[in-house]
């Protein structure tokens, strides 16, 4: 049996509807004769819809292979680039699309708060990433020995921080961030805001001390203030370098922020007791800026 072809004339050398009864098992084309490894193939010059005789269905040049079984409930088509298609459950690909919002054509975000986005290794921001929350790393990061710490009065304080102070004692929040750099040194970033530096029960615990070397204190220029608030003669500084033992502070560096002596209302505390304090030999100290006035110091 031959050919079947439907629509030819000498006008119109493309058949609407042509049969091929024998090569490739046969296949049937819609304004084609072009069936070749194909069951059905639609389209003149572009596979507009075809099937292919190993299962394939495709769209525009493109072929797919379909799941051989019917996906199980809130499944998703998952394509591995390759057309081999698969069911997946619907929350690995994003908790499903209702939870997101298109920003723009290039852009989206969680539609709700408890959303959130799962960073996989070798993932790469490509634009402008905002964060309005919390960002919390669980693997491993490259970056700098820096601890970044707040104020009482910082602005969004504890999405900005590692270590918040309550506005008493703040010394301890600031020597844990210390105790917690790594022992070759690292940065201590004091955000805008008052702190408080009092005193404990212990006099060795006076003021913020510094005992390990290459510490740099960076605070946010004259908003970033260390308040001295005990009142009382003190060997020890609102800054203190070393313990008066064997633990020294070589390469330290304070600057960028302001020491505020109390000096008006603390009458009769010597000033040198109460700014900056050095209780061991060989220290080394960098203080970078300039000097405001008597009560309060800049660096």
């Amino acid at each position: 049996m031959g050919d079947l072809a439907v629509g030819t004339s000498t006008s119109n050398v493309i058949p609407i509807l042509y049969v091929n009864t024998g090569e490739n098992y046969g296949g049937i084309g819609i304004a084609t004769t072009s069936v070749s490894g194909s069951l059905l193939n639609v389209g003149t010059t572009t596979k507009a819809f075809f099937v292919n005789n190993d299962g394939s269905v495709g769209f525009n040049n493109v072929a797919y292979y379909w799941p051989g079984s019917q996906g199980g409930s809130n499944t998703v088509l998952r394509n591995d680039g390759s057309g081999n298609l698969t069911w997946v459950a619907g929350s690995s690909v994003g908790d499903g699309a209702s939870n997101w919002t298109f920003v723009s054509a290039n852009a989206i975000r969680p539609s709700s708060t408890a959303v959130g986005i799962i960073v996989t290794a070798s993932s790469t921001f490509g634009a402008t990433t905002t964060i309005n929350s919390d960002l919390v790393v669980t693997g491993a990061m490259k970056n700098v020995a820096t601890k970044i710490v707040a104020a009482s009065d910082t602005p969004n304080r504890n999405a900005r921080a590692d270590y918040v102070c309550d506005g008493t004692n703040d010394q301890v929040e600031i020597q844990n961030a210390i105790w917690s750099l790594p022992a070759q040194g690292g940065i201590i970033y004091l955000l805008e805001g008052t702190y408080y530096i009092g005193s404990t029960t212990d006099e060795n615990y006076i003021g913020i001390n510094v005992t390990s070397s290459n510490i740099t204190i960076i605070g946010a220029g004259k908003s970033t203030v260390l308040r001295r608030a005990w009142d009382a003669v003190s060997t020890r500084g609102v800054i203190t370098l070393g313990d008066g033992g064997t633990n020294f502070a070589t390469g330290t560096v304070v600057t960028n922020l302001s020491i505020d002596g109390q000096k008006q209302t603390m009458l009769g505390v010597k000033m040198s007791a109460s700014i900056l304090k050095i209780k061991s030999l060989n220290q080394e100290l960098r203080i970078i800026g300039f000097m405001t006035m008597m009560e309060r110091v800049f660096i």
